[in-house]
């Protein structure tokens, strides 16, 4: 369940996201609920086999749909570095369940049963659904803006997504008015552009800020 946080400025909020191991996916979901229409999305229907209805559960089972070989060997590899981050791996022990444990929702099985989302599972989420991910760390102060590998050359065919992290695992849904999916447009008029066309990657976006 979400709810709505004070405002950033007029017609800017922040949605506090329930903390069940599903936040990023839930907040990606509810930007999607919210948006009044889905015809951006047309183009990668069909390629990727989108779900008709974008649910918690729907995004974790198109995320597990996608996992790979490369994607199960770097976290059994992040798991070697932090077995305490990654303890889950534990009895994880083939891709197959690897992708069984990421359909779960934290939301039925509890947080210690479910995959939180890492870098590997957004990355998957920006890749399929082609949104542009402004990502902004309020614990370790830093933007980051994950891009789809064939992000659209015009910028009004692009559409982003702005969530924030805290206590460095945690994110909540920036919204604009009734939108949490944002044009290329809504992002320069908002309060939040400031803080990212000097991101990394920011200057493939914004190329004539720099």
């Amino acid at each position: 369940m979400s709810t709505t946080a004070a405002p950033v400025d007029e017609g800017e909020r922040y949605v506090k996201i329930a903390a069940d191991g599903d936040c990023f996916y839930r907040a990606v979901a509810d930007a999607l609920v919210m948006c009044p229409t889905l015809d951006w999305l047309a183009p990668r229907r069909q390629m990727y086999n989108l779900p008709a209805r974008f649910t918690v559960s729907t995004l974790r089972n198109l995320v597990a749909d996608h996992l790979t070989a490369e994607h199960w060997m770097a976290l059994q590899a992040a798991y070697q570095v932090d077995p305490r981050e990654y303890s889950y791996l534990r009895r994880v022990t083939t891709l197959e369940k690897l992708r069984d444990r990421t359909r779960l929702c934290g939301e039925e099985v509890g947080t210690r049963m479910c995959v939180w989302a890492d870098w590997s599972h957004i990355q998957l989420v920006v890749q399929l659904l082609g949104l542009v991910v402004l990502l902004r760390d309020s614990h370790q102060n830093f933007c980051l803006i994950l891009k789809p590998d064939d992000l659209s050359h015009d910028c009004e065919q692009r559409r982003f997504v702005h969530v924030v992290r805290v206590d460095a695992c945690h994110y909540n849904l920036f919204a604009s008015g009734d939108q949490a999916i944002l044009t290329d447009a809504d992002v320069r008029a908002s309060t939040i552009f400031d803080m990212f066309h000097n991101a990394p990657g920011g200057i493939d976006l914004w190329p004539e800020q720099h």
